[in-house]
Formats: C-alpha cells, sequence, structure tokens
C-alpha cells in the first residue's frame, strides 16, 4: 500500500490526515515518510513516520465530501483557493510574490530576481546608485527564493546604523520576520541553551551587525556549524570604509554548505570587486540600463562662505528656499546638537539624530520624521546610509563632506526613486582649495 504513495499524496496516519512532504528509507529498508499535518489537531506541525511501526493510509480523493460553501460572496472557498495557490511552490524562473509587496516596484528593481532566479545557486552583485532601492531588491529576490523552498534561514550582515532600517523594511514590506542579533542577545540565547547548542540555530532568520559577527574567537565555531540558505552583506562599501571588509571575507571562510549569497553596494572601490570575487564565486554580474534608473532630478549646487558665516547662511537658505522636509548634515554630535538648538529657538520645527543616541531613540526620531511630526532634522554621518524617507525635498551640507561617497550618500537622501530634490553645500575658500 505504501509504496503507491508519492510526496504531495494525502495520508491518515493516527487517527490525523498529513501532507506527505518527502519519502525516504532507511538503513533497515522501512520507508520514512516526512510530513505536515493538516487536520485541525495536527495542522502545521511536522512529523517522521516510518512504514514498519504506523499504518499509513492514502486518501482517496474519490471518497471526498462536498459540502455547499453557505458564506457570503462563497468567501470561504476563495479564501482557501487563495491560501492553496499560495502554497504552491513555483518551479519557473518567473516572479510570483515579490512585485507584490509593499511598495511601487520599478523594472530596474525586479531585474536582480529575474537574473538570479536563471542560476541553481545565487551569487549576485548589486551596485545601484543612491536612492534606487537595494534593499527593496534585495526583499524582491528574498521573497522569491522563500516562496521556492529555498530561504527557510536567512543571514543578513549589515552596519550597526542600519540594523533596524533593514529590518523595518523587510517587515513593513515583505513580512520577512528577521530577528536582531547583537552580543547581548547571543549571550541570552546561549544562558537558555545547553552549552554545546549552537546560538545560531536558535532564529532561522537573523540580522547581524558586522562588528559583532567578525568576534571569531568568541562565534568562529558556532558560524563553522551553522548553515544559511540565504546570505546577504549590505552596504559593503561602508564596511570597507570602516576596516571591516577582511573580517567580511573572513567571516565567510567559516559558512558551510551551498547557500545563495547576496552582496550589496551603492558604489565599486577595487576593494569591494575584489571581496565579490572571493565570496561570490563567479557572480552574476548586474548593470541598470534603464531610463527609470537614473537620478537626474537632484538639483545640486554650493555656496562659499566664511566659517563663521555656516549658521546664518543655512537659516537664510532655509528660509529662501521651498523646503518641505529637509536633512542637514553636520561632522559631529555637537555641531548637530548645537544647530538643533539654535534652529529650535528660531521657531523651527527640528529635530536631531547622531549616533551617541540609543537605537530606541534614534528609531523614534525616524519614525516622527517619517509621520512628518518636524520637517527639518539635523544628522550626523549615521543617518546618511539607507534611510529611505519619502518626500525629502531638500539636503544641506553644512560642510563639505571628506569623500565623494559621502557626498553620494547624502545627496541621495533626496530625489529618492527619480523624484525631484535639491542638495546645498556649504564650504569655504580653504575647502575649496583642499
Amino acid at each position: 500500500m505504501t509504496a503507491d504513495i508519492a510526496p504531495g499524496s494525502r495520508v491518515l496516519i493516527r487517527g490525523e490526515e498529513w501532507l506527505v512532504k518527502h519519502i525516504n528509507t532507511n538503513t533497515l529498508g522501512s520507508r520514512a515518510f516526512h510530513c505536515e499535518g493538516i487536520s485541525p489537531l495536527v495542522h502545521g506541525r511536522e512529523a517522521v513516520f516510518l512504514s514498519d511501526l504506523d499504518e499509513v493510509t492514502p486518501v482517496d480523493p474519490a471518497h471526498t465530501k462536498l459540502v455547499v460553501d453557505t458564506s457570503p460572496m462563497y468567501r470561504n472557498t476563495r479564501l482557501y483557493l487563495e491560501s492553496a495557490l499560495r502554497r504552491k511552490i513555483p518551479t519557473d524562473d518567473a516572479l510570483h510574490v515579490g512585485q507584490h509587496a509593499a511598495m511601487e516596484p520599478l523594472t530596474y528593481q525586479l531585474e536582480p530576481a529575474y537574473q538570479a532566479l536563471r542560476h541553481t545557486r545565487q551569487r549576485i552583485l548589486i551596485a545601484d546608485t543612491v536612492g534606487l532601492g537595494k534593499t527593496l531588491e534585495a526583499g524582491i529576490l528574498m521573497s522569491e527564493l522563500i516562496a521556492r523552498g529555498r530561504g527557510k534561514r536567512i543571514l543578513v550582515i549589515t552596519e550597526k546604523s542600519m540594523l533596524t532600517q533593514f529590518q523595518m523594511e523587510m517587515w513593513n514590506r515583505f513580512t520577512i520576520p528577521l530577528v536582531r542579533l547583537d552580543s547581548a542577545k547571543i549571550q541570552r540565547i546561549r544562558a537558555e541553551l545547553p552549552s554545546n547548542a549552537n546560538p545560531f540555530f536558535y532564529y532561522d532568520k537573523a540580522i547581524v551587525s558586522i562588528d559583532t559577527i567578525k568576534r571569531g574567537v568568541e562565534y568562529g565555531i558556532h558560524l563553522e556549524n551553522a548553515y544559511w540558505d540565504i546570505i546577504v552583506v549590505d552596504e559593503a562599501d561602508e564596511m570597507l570604509d570602516m576596516g571591516f571588509i577582511d573580517d567580511v571575507e573572513e567571516i565567510f571562510e567559516h559558512f558551510p554548505g551551498p547557500h545563495q549569497t547576496m552582496l550589496f553596494s551603492a558604489t565599486m572601490p577595487k576593494q569591494v570587486e575584489r571581496l565579490a570575487r572571493n565570496i561570490l564565486k563567479d557572480p552574476v554580474k548586474l548593470e541598470t540600463d534603464y531610463p527609470e534608473a537614473a537620478n537626474n532630478e537632484i538639483e545640486q549646487s554650493y555656496f562659499v562662505i566664511q566659517e563663521n558665516e555656516r549658521t546664518n547662511a543655512v537659516i537664510r537658505l532655509i528660509e529662501t528656499e521651498e523646503v518641505g522636509k529637509a536633512i542637514i548634515f553636520c561632522r559631529t554630535r555637537e555641531e548637530a546638537d548645537s544647530l538643533n538648538i539654535l534652529l529650535g529657538g528660531r521657531g523651527y520645527n527640528v529635530n536631531c539624530l547622531h549616533g551617541d543616541m540609543e537605537q530606541a531613540q534614534r528609531s523614534r526620531v525616524m519614525a516622527a520624521f517619517r509621520r512628518g511630526d518636524f520637517d527639518i532634522l539635523v544628522a550626523t554621518d549615521v543617518a546618511a546610509r539607507g534611510l529611505d524617507i519619502e518626500d525629502v525635498t531638500h539636503v544641506f551640507n553644512y560642510h563639505l563632506p571628506f569623500d565623494s561617497r559621502a557626498y553620494v550618500h547624502h545627496i541621495g537622501r533626496t530625489g529618492r526613486a527619480g523624484k525631484a530634490g535639491k542638495a546645498i553645500t556649504l564650504v569655504t575658500p580653504h575647502e575649496l582649495r583642499a
């Protein structure tokens, strides 16, 4: 009887109905049925049954009892059919779920997923200009791999200031639940587990900062023994600036087994290219060539001032420009705090964001800025990466950024996804000569 049962069949075991996921044959010749519960008592539970211990009876479709759906507009039937369709695992390279996330996808944002799904194992490097939605591209591909049963275990590695933003984007737009793991969280997990247990198996989907995971002495053995279906490295160029690029390469030497790997970077220095060659193993190279991806709508300008004129210059620009929502980038926390207090005293609806604030406080400030509770955000570089704030009309650089990459990330906070925006930089004659 059990010889006729194949994966996908419905069976009765121990008085309950189960769906057969796959079948193995053990060393004793018995068939092991890996099943998922269907009937109410065991719904959603997974179990393994052996043919020589349990009676496995296939459900005969001919004995199906039809009942009338009395719900309004056949609601129950429609919900059942929809859930059945969503449980169906896609086998082609078309997009089925990613493009239906809470966003308005553009053509170029779907291309990485199309390219990756054409390959058995995804090795993909995405280097898009700031503001084009690399996080959305990651979410689309991750959603498609999850739908295909190839994304149960996910690890996202990024820099510390991006943890909350990436985590929120994945949940709010794609309902992908990433658990944030910092050193304190990992220690709490280890306290709850036996001493020889691997804390990286505690959650299937995790996001961790590079400065936490690079602690090879403490976590190296656990990383070597953990497997991941998908590994995402975000803000690779920022890790280069922070001196972590070699740590990323060393970390990847610990990851065993096959996995999908995605590397995201807004700029493409030679060190990031080398990293891509070393950890991606013949990566798919994507170059954006779509008109809607070209952001030519940021009007950039600069004003030459004296050092003691910065504050008055910013106030004058805010008064003369039609500022809707603006970000002012400062170099130091003290400078940001001082400018925040001064603008608030002048009656402006303003708030401050910098790296010395607790993560919960920074999250509250950003949530209030998104809601429109205030119009002007004074921030240090901690806010320059990855933040997707709608309708930022102006970006003001209180100083000329130290390098071109920092400048690109600053002005990328306006003109998001092709919208218009203005970027104004204040420079002194000395900065122009430097």
